[in-house]
């Protein structure tokens, strides 16, 4: 921790949304993911003597919110009749649960990035697709409505003591937009 920490001086900590995962690394439970994460903060907070600013992102949403049912790949879910009625107020009730989860165990996360790579659609590992915008033709939802979703959702509902700023979209890169 010294070394990350303290050697580092290390000024933001970037920590994954892990609330009502399925993917755990060690198939635990999310509640074992979000403890150990809590731990972490605790021992940089301790390394440096003072509170540790946090990033909130997520790797992946819930299966429950995602059109392939499943952690890796796939986009936020849609009504199959209707592939432009994505789910993004479910999707914005999802990240406004996750910070007041993180808030009640004394998280209070200073920004937020909705989907760390979302132009990163992959089997290998936990991912969700989104684009700049909505695709209808490609199915995939749109950053620009799911973010905006998570804005709405925070800013509406009291139980969220402190609305973190958002920050993202967090890609690998930007060459399949550049047109």
């Amino acid at each position: 921790c010294n070394l990350l920490f303290k050697d580092l001086n290390l000024d933001i900590l970037r920590i994954r949304n892990h609330y009502l995962a399925s993917d755990s690394d060690e198939g635990g439970s999310f509640e074992k993911e979000i403890k150990d994460t809590i731990e972490v903060i605790k021992l940089g907070e301790k390394a440096v003597g003072r509170s540790l600013m946090t990033l909130l992102t997520s790797w992946t949403a819930p299966n429950s919110l995602k059109n392939n049912q499943a952690p890796n790949g796939g986009t936020i879910a849609y009504d199959p009749e209707n592939i432009m009625d994505y789910h993004y107020q479910k999707y914005g009730t999802w990240w406004t649960e996750s910070l007041i989860h993180y808030q009640s165990l004394g998280v209070y996360p200073e920004y937020l990035s909705i989907q760390t790579e979302p132009n990163n659609d992959t089997q290998d590992h936990p991912s969700m697709k989104l684009n700049p915008y909505q695709d209808k033709a490609n199915g995939i939802a749109g950053y620009n409505m799911a973010i905006e979703a998570a804005i709405q959702a925070m800013n509406l509902d009291d139980k969220v003591v402190d609305v973190p700023r958002f920050v993202g979209p967090e890609t690998t890169n930007f060459e399949e937009y550049q047109n």
